[in-house]
């Protein structure tokens, strides 16, 4: 698999961040669908993924700071 995927212009997009992009908008998906079956309206699920990704992020590159330093 090549690490590079495209180049436009200044920007590269790479085949390991453009998986973890699916593999989120996927899952996202899925789960929003089982949200409405259980009745939770789209306005709270979508604000609670989104800081779930928020924290997700921040916690992994704390993580990463006290592993390596």
């Amino acid at each position: 698999m090549h690490p590079i995927l495209f180049r436009v212009g200044p920007i590269t997009i790479y085949t390991y961040g453009l998986f973890i992009f699916l593999g989120i908008l996927v899952a996202y998906l899925i789960t929003l669908r089982e949200a409405k079956k259980e009745g939770i309206r789209k306005e709270i699920f979508s604000s609670l993924v989104f800081w779930i990704l928020i924290f997700s992020f921040l916690g992994a590159r704390i993580f990463y700071i006290f592993i390596n330093f």
